[in-house]
């Protein structure tokens, strides 16, 4: 069978694979989906989104649109897209709820930055540094419904699925005014609880985990202005990510994941800023838009900032040019 044949199939064409040649790992297997290590999960994915859209008119099934530093079928992408595929779409709820309700995409926001330490003697340490990945909910019509930010637990994943699932179908069915208002008041309840959970957790909450919340309010990510956030703030926003990234800014630390952890602060905190942002009426029909939007005001990593917050403008290197390498200067 030819795999460029294949997956011009959609998932009819991994299923027509899986038939004959079972779901061992396989790089054949990987490209048909679209995803490094796809054995673990069996997922389909598409890479064009008028494609995606194509399918979910066929199927009637909304799309989960992955946005990502890096491809989600190579190794080093983005921490979080690398957590999804480790630890998340393998989990067996997790796999089977996406396989059986949605349709998959995935699109690349910009690449993953990586660093490079070499020790000499053939030894070397090739890790991202900085980054983030979100999954955006599409209606039928290819419009934004919603977004899960960051790294989830897989239960909780499950249950944001679920949850969300119903109200992207019955947005899909609606257009004008109607649409605009049933999006607004359904984000309006989800945000008015997702508030009230957070101001619950917290009371309950160790003095730690209380301090390291408002460290990150969305009141705090306002505050920063038009300022290019640094890497270090990004990063404290997903803390199993940063827990694989800060320790090449900060003497190879070990490695800790917290999944937990990110996931109450994902869910609460910065999807909290998903459902004001709709709630508030924003502008969010187009995913590009959106994704842009979500970069730059919850996970702190503008497009404009070519360095991702990795040369900020008070750091004294000592080399020409703060050591900054462009093509330009390549030449």
């Amino acid at each position: 069978m030819n795999p460029d044949t294949l997956r011009s199939l959609g998932p009819a064409g991994l299923t027509q694979y899986l038939s004959t040649y079972g779901a061992r790992a396989s790089r054949t297997l990987d490209a048909l989906c679209a995803q490094k290590d796809a054995h673990t999960s069996l997922l389909y994915w598409f890479t064009s989104l008028p494609l995606a859209l194509a399918e979910a008119k066929r199927t009637g099934r909304p799309i989960l649109s992955l946005r990502l530093l890096g491809r989600l079928d190579e190794d080093r992408s983005c921490a979080n897209s690398r957590f999804f595929r480790k630890q998340l779409y393998p989990d067996v709820d997790v796999a089977e709820a996406l396989r059986e309700g949605w349709v998959l995409h995935w699109q690349t926001v910009r690449e993953a930055p990586r660093i490079t330490v070499d020790f000499g003697n053939g030894r070397r340490i090739e890790r991202t540094i900085t980054g983030n990945s979100g999954h955006l909910v599409l209606d039928v019509q290819g419009r934004m419904v919603d977004a899960l930010p960051g790294l989830y637990s897989a239960e909780a994943f499950t249950r944001a699925l679920r949850e969300v699932r119903p109200i992207a179908l019955k947005l899909g069915a609606t257009s004008g005014d109607a649409h605009a208002r049933a999006l607004e008041h359904w984000h309006r309840t989800e945000g008015a609880k997702t508030r009230a959970t957070w101001a619950a957790a917290l009371n309950a909450a160790p003095a730690s985990l209380a301090t390291l919340s408002k460290a990150t309010s969305p009141a705090q990510f306002r505050a920063l202005g038009g300022t290019s956030p640094t890497a270090r703030e990004a990063g404290a926003l997903a803390v199993t990510k940063l827990r694989v990234e800060l320790p090449l800014l900060n003497a190879l630390e070990p490695l800790e994941l917290d999944t937990a952890e990110d996931t109450g602060r994902n869910e609460h905190l910065l999807r909290g800023q998903v459902h004001e942002a709709f709630e508030h009426g924003f502008a969010a029909s187009e995913p590009d838009a959106f994704t842009e939007w979500l970069y730059e005001t919850v996970f702190l990593m503008p497009s404009t900032d070519p360095w991702l917050g990795l040369a900020p403008d008070d750091a004294f290197s000592g080399l020409d040019g703060e050591g900054l390498i462009t093509a330009e200067r390549r030449r």
